[in-house]
């Protein structure tokens, strides 16, 4: 049986620490995918709550979309209803912070759009 050295604990520590900042970036990465995914989710759920309560009260659905987006998001979100014709559309826009320095996103844009209560 081999004896070990301490060399060989040495060479373990700096291939560990010549790894550490590719998995630091994998980790960062993964993040932000998730707070993509997250976004879009978010804007989605507002579009669908602003359209479906100006359909059904005839106004504030840019405040009910607003009220549906969860944690930080709605600060920096902007939401159109178009209540002309038989339906209601409304669009929510919210914007993407970057968790990376350096890299930058379009906004999450989902539409969603109701028919109209009868009146």
């Amino acid at each position: 049986m081999r004896e070990r050295n301490g060399r060989d604990r040495g060479q373990v520590l700096i291939e560990y620490a010549g790894f550490l900042p590719l998995l630091l970036l994998i980790a960062v990465a993964g993040l932000q995918i998730g707070y993509v995914a997250y976004a879009y989710e978010q804007a989605g759920t507002a579009a669908r709550a602003a359209a479906r309560y100006q359909a059904l009260h005839g106004s504030n659905g840019a405040a009910a979309g607003r009220a549906a987006i969860n944690g930080g998001l709605a600060e920096h979100s902007t939401i159109t209803v178009d209540s002309s014709g038989h339906r209601v559309t409304a669009e929510a826009r919210l914007r993407i912070t970057s968790i990376v320095p350096g890299l930058s996103f379009d906004d999450a844009v989902r539409t969603a759009t109701m028919p109209k209560d009868a009146e």
